[in-house]
């Protein structure tokens, strides 16, 4: 009765029906076990198992958040390409994982402009990076001086994130969605840290 859900957990049914028909006749059970390892052998070759290390496995099924606690609350829309991203890069699938990155970068981006109260883009071409990038200047830039004016902190915090994303276009974003680069492990886990 043990070894079932071991069976269950990966799909070998008829493996199941031979331990149950062993548990419900034990005649004969050392030809019984020897036809029930010959059967598994049989349905193991018939699919396709994949092993990870604990390296990559730490990514395919994380213990924890793997961006922590806040992120996950704070931008729920993001889990979904974490996962993707996470899952390829335990699978080597480096340009994927770079390209799930650059949506969660994305979604960063559009909370910023939300903070920023820069209107929403209606038109495809207003959703251009480049195009978002530089009516969050023209908003950081505005907000120097008078009623709306942004604190130190605030405008520190604005900047710096206008310059990385800003690097992050240039360098990353615009080749992983144009197909001019195929990333390699050390490339995409950077881009994913």
């Amino acid at each position: 009765t043990e070894v079932i859900p071991h069976l269950e957990q990966i799909g070998l049914r008829h493996s199941i029906k031979k331990v149950k028909a062993i548990m419900a006749n034990t005649n004969n059970l050392v030809s019984s076990i020897d036809e029930l390892q010959q059967r598994i052998k049989d349905e193991l070759e018939d699919g396709n198992f994949l092993y990870l290390s604990e390296d990559e496995s730490r990514f395919f099924v994380p213990s924890k958040p793997l961006f922590g606690d806040v992120f996950e609350t704070t931008f729920p829309s993001a889990l979904y390409d974490l996962d993707e991203a996470a899952k390829c890069l335990a699978l080597n699938r480096d340009t994927a994982a770079a390209f799930h990155s650059m949506r969660i970068i994305e979604i960063g981006l559009e909370a910023i402009r939300k903070c920023l109260s820069i209107p929403d883009p209606i038109k495809d071409a207003e959703r251009n990076w480049g195009v978002v990038l530089k009516k969050l200047r023209t908003a950081i830039d505005s907000r120097l001086s008078g009623a709306n004016q942004l604190n130190a902190v605030d405008r520190e915090l604005f900047n710096l994130a206008y310059a990385s994303l800003d690097a992050i276009r240039v360098a990353w974003r615009n080749t992983t969605m144009h197909i001019e680069i195929k990333y390699n492990h050390d490339e995409s886990l950077h881009i994913f840290a």
